[in-house]
Order: C-alpha cells, then sequence, then structure tokens
C-alpha cells in the first residue's frame, strides 16, 4: 500500500499520503485549538502531555451564499466536487460523506430492527418487573 518516498506512487491509493506532510494533522490540531478555544478567550489544552482532560470550545464562521451571491454556483460546484469525491467508489473505493455511515444505519434499522442484546433485554425486563409493568416487551 503506498508509493515510495522517492515518487513511485504506482501502489498509491486516494487519500494515501503517508509519506509527505505527516506534520499536518499536528497543524491542523493547533489551528483548531487557536480558532476554536483562543481565538474566542475559551481555556486551551496547555496542561501536560499525558493528562485526560478534555478541553472543548468552539468557533464557527457562517457564510450564506446567498448572501454572497454566489448561491447557483456553490450548489452546482458543491454538486461537482461531491461526484468527484464519490467516483472513487466506482473503482472500489470506499469514500463515505459526512452522515453517510448514519443513514446507512438508520436504513438498516429501519428494515431489519434494532439488534438488542440478551443482557439488555433482561435489564429491561428487571425494571420493567420492578416498576410493575406487564405484557410482552419485545
Amino acid at each position: 500500500m503506498g508509493g515510495s518516498v522517492l515518487g513511485d506512487n504506482a501502489g498509491s491509493v486516494l487519500g494515501d499520503n503517508q509519506h509527505f506532510g505527516g506534520h499536518k494533522g499536528g497543524a491542523l490540531a493547533l489551528a483548531c485549538e487557536l480558532l476554536a478555544a483562543a481565538m474566542v478567550g475559551a481555556p486551551v489544552q496547555d496542561g501536560p502531555a499525558n493528562s485526560t482532560a478534555i478541553v472543548n470550545s468552539m468557533f464557527s464562521v457562517l457564510v450564506d451564499p446567498e448572501t454572497l451571491g454566489t448561491a447557483d454556483d456553490y450548489a452546482r460546484q458543491l454538486d461537482a466536487v461531491t461526484r468527484w469525491v464519490l467516483s472513487e467508489n466506482e473503482t472500489g473505493g470506499g469514500v463515505k460523506l459526512p452522515g453517510d455511515p448514519e443513514r446507512t444505519a438508520r436504513a438498516d434499522r429501519r428494515a431489519n430492527g434494532i439488534e438488542i442484546d440478551a443482557v439488555t433485554i433482561a435489564q429491561i425486563t428487571e425494571v420493567a418487573t420492578k416498576l410493575g409493568l406487564e405484557g410482552p416487551l419485545f
């Protein structure tokens, strides 16, 4: 998997860029930290490296293509880029867009129901019995 650092990309797959730009994940994390926390005066991740603390802040930039006068062009470009990204699936890729796994799971659950393991069923039944609920629960 993946071509060599020397430029042999024959074995590479779309998105397999491990041989360059490995630092970019750290830079993206730093940019997110600075925008989502420091920019809005919220706490930042600055504790010890082995800390398990989670600091969660948010900074949003909202852009309305309608206000910019680019809504129609944006819609066309969005559709073109989405089709281009998903075209990888035609050659066996596994590209998913945000929300795709959830939509797939929802469709499966609607068609086949939601599987509940025996332990959970026993726990629900026990609580229902304690509450005096009768009749079939499942």
